[in-house]
């Protein structure tokens, strides 16, 4: 049984994000699921999770901090301080291979996020691991933006999926500690997370839209979702 689990503690999903498993946070336009992105075992069952097609890359989901680590070109710097964090989503190139199913042929290209809403920015904060993150729903379906509302993947083999939304951990139980680590080694016959912890935040998911805007082509193209 996978439960979707209600937290008011950032410590508590900065400590899922380390250990690799999947959580589910609010930005601006709607929930996003993610997980850390330098796990590829965990980047591949988020794509199962959502029962999304691995030719669908998954952008990653960063503070304006993070910025500087994926070498973005300096003609685009600019672009960037103008836009993030706010609802878009920048495509540009990349040697990095982060988003990508193992399965999937890597493009050359990745796309960048730094949403708004202060409940995302305090846990990067915490955790300073970008994340790979969509949005919290079926692939396909309409985006959650009520967190009581999120459906995942019902199908996944050898479990059954039931939410239980109703339980929440109280802020006042998560007391221990924890270091931040930037490495992780996650072994390939892990189960999946039977757990996903989430932090509601309906009143500042506002249900926008996004705006997709690609650097890769000449010229920039700019796209709603």
């Amino acid at each position: 049984m996978i439960c979707l689990t209600k937290t008011k503690s950032i410590e508590r999903i900065a400590q899922e994000i380390i250990k690799g498993n999947p959580v589910i946070l609010p930005t601006e336009t709607v929930y996003g699921i993610g997980v850390r992105y330098d796990s590829q075992f965990a980047v591949d069952n988020l794509f199962t999770i959502k029962n999304r097609s691995i030719h669908k890359p998954i952008s990653l989901h960063i503070t304006k901090n993070m910025l500087k680590q994926f070498n973005i070109a300096n003609n685009l710097q600019i672009l960037c301080d103008r836009l993030f964090p706010g609802p878009f989503t920048i495509i540009v190139e990349s040697k990095e291979q982060y988003g990508f199913h193992s399965d999937d042929i890597y493009s050359g290209k990745i796309g960048i996020r730094v949403p708004e809403n202060q409940i995302f920015q305090q846990v990067l904060e915490m955790t300073n691991i970008p994340l790979c993150m969509t949005s919290a729903n079926l692939s396909e379906q309409s985006s959650g933006i009520e967190f009581d509302k999120i459906e995942l993947n019902n199908n996944i083999v050898g479990m059954n999926k039931k939410y239980c939304n109703q339980r929440e951990v109280k802020e006042a139980k998560i007391k221990e500690r924890f270091e931040i680590q930037h490495e992780i080694n996650i072994p390939r016959n892990k189960a999946f997370h039977k757990e996903i912890f989430g932090v509601e935040n309906d009143g500042n998911v506002y249900g926008k839209e996004s705006i997709i805007i690609d650097t890769t082509v000449n010229p920039m193209r700019g796209m709603r979702i």
